[in-house]
C-alpha cells in the first residue's frame, strides 16, 4: 500500500489533482519492463485464484489489459478455464463500451469476432473487474479519465462485486493519502493487486 506522502498527497477534488496524479502514475507504469510485466501477470493470477468470489460467479465482467496494466490475461485464461462465462468490453463504432460474452472454454481472441451487447449486460455479472490507476482503501479509484467505466458501471447489479485492478504500488491508504474524489465517481468494494486480495470498507 503506498503510504503518507505528506504534501504531496494526492488527496482533493479538483481535475488538475486528478490529471496530475494520472501523470506521474503513467509514467511510473511506462518504467516497467516486459519481463515485469509478465511476471506480474502471473502474480495476479496466483492472487486471484484464493478469492472465492471470482470462482463462484456465474459471470466475471473482466477486461483485456493494456501493456502497461497489471496483466489480465493468465488470470482471463484461468477463469475461463474454472467454468466461469466472461463479459469482456469491445468498443462499438460510437466509440462506447459494449460488452461480448466469452463462455467457458472458448478464447478470449475471439471476443474480437463476436456480436456485443449493450451496457445493460453488465448486470448480468456477479463480478466486475474494473481497470484503474489508483485505488484507496475509501473504495475511490482513478480511472484513465475517458470516463468510460464511470458510464459503465451504473449498469452494474446493486450486488454486483466491483474489484479494481492495480499495482501494489498504486494502493493509496486513504487515511493519509486519499485519492480526489468527484460526486460521480462509484466506490468499489475491493482492490486486487498482484501481491494481495483486500475487500474494502
Amino acid at each position: 500500500m503506498a503510504g503518507e506522502q505528506g504534501t504531496d498527497s494526492p488527496g482533493g477534488n479538483s481535475q488538475a489533482a486528478k490529471r496530475d496524479l494520472r501523470g506521474r502514475l503513467t509514467f511510473a507504469r511506462q518504467a516497467h519492463s516486459s519481463t515485469y510485466r509478465q511476471e506480474i501477470a502471473c502474480q495476479l493470477a496466483e492472487t486471484a485464484a484464493s478469492v472465492e468470489a471470482l470462482w463462484v460467479a456465474r459471470r466475471v465482467a473482466s477486461y483485456v489489459s493494456w501493456p502497461s496494466e497489471p496483466g489480465t490475461e493468465v488470470l482471463n485464461a484461468n477463469l475461463l478455464r474454472g467454468g466461469v462465462s466472461l463479459l469482456l468490453p469491445a468498443v462499438g463504432s460510437d466509440v462506447d463500451l459494449r460488452w461480448s460474452v466469452v463462455a467457458p472454454g472458448e478464447d478470449v481472441a475471439s471476443v474480437g469476432h463476436k456480436p456485443s451487447d449493450d451496457a445493460t449486460a453488465l448486470a448480468t455479472a456477479d463480478v466486475v473487474l474494473v481497470p484503474a490507476l489508483a485505488v484507496d482503501s475509501r473504495g475511490t479509484r482513478l480511472g484513465q479519465g475517458a470516463g468510460w467505466y464511470d458510464r459503465m458501471l451504473a449498469f452494474a447489479s446493486a450486488g454486483a462485486l466491483l474489484v479494481a485492478v492495480v499495482h501494489d504500488d498504486e494502493f493509496f491508504d486513504a487515511a493519509t493519502a486519499p485519492l480526489p474524489r468527484e460526486p460521480h465517481d462509484r466506490l468499489v468494494g475491493a482492490v486486487l493487486t498482484p501481491s494481495a486480495y483486500r475487500v474494502l470498507t
